[in-house]
């Protein structure tokens, strides 16, 4: 197997030097050496952030019917920070930001965007009073430094983005937000309609607002959009009642799921359309842990919810995907196996990311007819695994005699 023959260097290596002093402690302080992988929509293409000794980190796109990388985004003084697959062939990307003092960074992480092969880079929103790229003929103004990414359309299949921006912002709250939707081809943007004092939203697939959660003061109040367009509030309470609902996500079936308590804790439950009221039962809970689910989709439909508990865990709804995740977990035994696969197309790719306790974070791609795996790289590669402790979830009881979870 081609994967078990990469790791029989680096297990002599170990054998050999198994009474060496410890490894440096800056290996542990190192900016990552590749940070962030994302598959392209299609499963053609893999992105990530890549950064040599004493270099910048980059954004960096590998195609997989070539094997050829390509360099597509990079600043002289600045990492490139998060980015996002727009669709098959864009991205947008923005800087990392550092803090200069207590609460304070020189400048925002502005937004830009970028084809695939490098071309039509353009900048989007200001990081700075002016803007950091120069656009000659842009024809237009570029955004307010404080628009945020929030979200990239749901089905990646078109160019536009949508961001957010709070219009209050002073020590005591941050609200009345902005939204609007941008062409990352052309920079053009318009307003998107939404109700007032809202700061948590949900996009349908077709890029349409779903619901959204506003709140005033100490009254926290939820909204669904009906298909005639117009908004209708269907709660108000306290925003910290039991009863509060959170959406979180709706599906290309029409479902719509949201948060809500479930003894002590936060589960995940199917939401009624009408009333946004949570089922009887929870679709998915831990006695132990609030949960916080991120939903990996096709243009299908959904195939599964991960979400971070004891250790990141996918529950897979769909059979395939359920096969492959067992599979490569037998592949890479031991270790926590993240697995995307794309959201449309015949690609056989999937993107891996493995880690342990032990092992820094890795990305590969896994071909799913052939076996063939395709290492991408590490975050931290001067690591050795097999020198690294071990390390336990322990519950140590408080004082009011409730557990406190710990890593040791």
């Amino acid at each position: 197997m081609r994967i078990a023959a990469a790791w029989v260097l680096p297990a002599l290596a170990w054998a050999l030097t198994a009474t060496a002093a410890p490894p440096p402690a800056e290996h542990f302080f190192r900016d990552a050496s590749m940070a962030h992988s994302q598959l392209s929509p299609d499963g053609w293409k893999v992105a990530m952030t890549v950064a040599s000794a004493g270099a910048r980190a980059r954004l960096a796109v590998l195609d997989l019917r070539t094997r050829q990388p390509k360099i597509v985004a990079s600043f002289d003084d600045v990492d490139v920070g998060h980015f996002a697959w727009v669709n098959d062939q864009r991205l947008v990307l923005q800087m990392q930001t550092e803090l200069i003092g207590p609460g304070r960074v020189e400048y925002a992480p502005g937004l830009f965007a970028v084809n695939a092969n490098g071309s039509r880079f353009r900048q989007l929103v200001r990081s700075t009073g002016t803007a950091f790229v120069s656009q000659p003929g842009a024809g237009r103004e570029l955004l307010h430094p404080h628009f945020d990414l929030l979200s990239t359309m749901p089905r990646q299949d078109g160019p536009e983005i949508f961001v957010a921006r709070p219009e209050e912002v002073s020590r005591e709250r941050i609200g009345l937000f902005e939204l609007k939707r941008v062409n990352t081809q052309t920079g053009l943007d318009r307003d998107v309609e939404i109700p007032r004092f809202s700061q948590h939203w949900v996009f349908a697939p077709d890029g349409t607002l779903r619901a959204a959660v506003a709140r005033r003061e100490d009254r926290q109040s939820l909204h669904l959009r009906r298909p005639d367009g117009s908004w209708a509030q269907v709660d108000e309470r306290h925003w910290r009642d039991a009863g509060a609902v959170q959406p979180v996500h709706a599906a290309a079936d029409g479902r719509l799921f949201g948060l809500a308590q479930h003894g002590d804790k936060r589960a995940l439950f199917v939401l009624d359309p009408e009333t946004g009221r949570p089922a009887r039962d929870p679709m998915l809970e831990s006695p132990d842990f609030d949960l916080a689910p991120h939903f990996i989709s096709s243009r299908d439909g959904l195939l599964g919810v991960r979400d971070l508990v004891d250790g990141e865990a996918t529950l897979w709804l769909d059979e395939s995907m359920k096969a492959l995740q067992q599979r490569i977990d037998q592949r890479l035994p031991g270790r926590v196996n993240r697995v995307d696969p794309p959201r449309h197309g015949d690609s056989p790719w999937v993107l891996v990311q493995s880690w342990s306790d032990r092992q820094p974070l890795m990305a590969l791609v896994f071909h799913r007819e052939t076996g063939e795996v395709l290492r991408l790289g590490s975050s931290h590669p001067e690591i050795e695994p097999r020198a690294m402790g071990r390390t336990e979830l322990h519950r140590i009881p408080a004082r009011d005699g409730l557990p406190l979870p710990a890593w040791l």
